[in-house]
């Protein structure tokens, strides 16, 4: 929803298998990358999903992909690269391990959460473990589908994670596909995702004068983001 269109497979159960990093590129395309770094297929955006959906169904084997490379011509990606891994605490040791070397490269954390499923002590150790790390993290709830959701939870997301995130924010990527599907201007104030924007704004400015002006932010990622 970010991006505003689909870019990757989605799926109830963990569907990133491989990492994808999403950078700026004034034509669209994918490129499947192996472990010596070579592309070896290179797909449009839908080809690659359909790909994707049929490599999961088929329990291929994804050990010799490196990496999934997607441009998109998206402003937001001018100086940004988001990076989509599998996530932590992953029904895969080899995912765990892949994800943990991006956190170590990244610079901001985007961590989302599924409201339904709060509480989860498995997923707030692995936020304190990276938290002590010294790694900023940034709050991402969603399925946070109406005001009364957000009133419902607020209080006790401050009182959980008010220490740990940087920020947090509160989204309905559900909303937002449909607001898009239906040609709607406001659909990021409508749900939440203008201040997603204004944060990775933020976040670029408060970098402009680094030595790498290029900023990796990793995604946490639910299915519908």
């Amino acid at each position: 929803a970010l991006l505003e269109r689909e870019v990757a497979y989605t799926d109830i159960l963990e569907a990133t298998a491989v990492v994808s990093e999403i950078t700026y590129s004034d034509s669209e395309y994918v490129h499947i990358i192996d472990k010596s770094g070579n592309i070896i297929k290179e797909y449009t955006i839908e080809e690659s999903i359909e790909w994707m959906e049929d490599m999961v169904d088929e329990e291929s084997d994804f050990s010799e992909i490196e990496k999934i490379s997607i441009g998109l011509p998206s402003s937001i990606l001018k100086h940004a690269v988001l990076v989509d891994t599998p996530g932590l605490g992953s029904i895969t040791s080899k995912n765990h391990d892949i994800t943990n070397r991006y956190v170590a490269d990244t610079d901001y954390i985007l961590w989302v959460i599924n409201s339904h499923n709060l509480g989860s002590k498995a997923v707030n150790e692995i936020i304190d473990k990276i938290h002590l790390s010294g790694k900023p993290i940034i709050g991402i709830i969603n399925k946070v589908d109406s005001d009364e959701e957000k009133q419902e939870i607020q209080e006790y997301i401050e009182k959980e994670y008010g220490n740990i995130f940087e920020d947090i924010y509160y989204i309905s990527a559900k909303n937002a596909w449909k607001l898009q599907n239906n040609a709607e201007e406001n659909w990021k104030e409508k749900t939440g995702f203008d201040e997603i924007e204004e944060c990775i704004e933020d976040i670029k400015e408060d970098k402009e004068h680094s030595t790498n002006n290029t900023q990796y932010y990793q995604l946490q990622r639910d299915k519908e983001v």
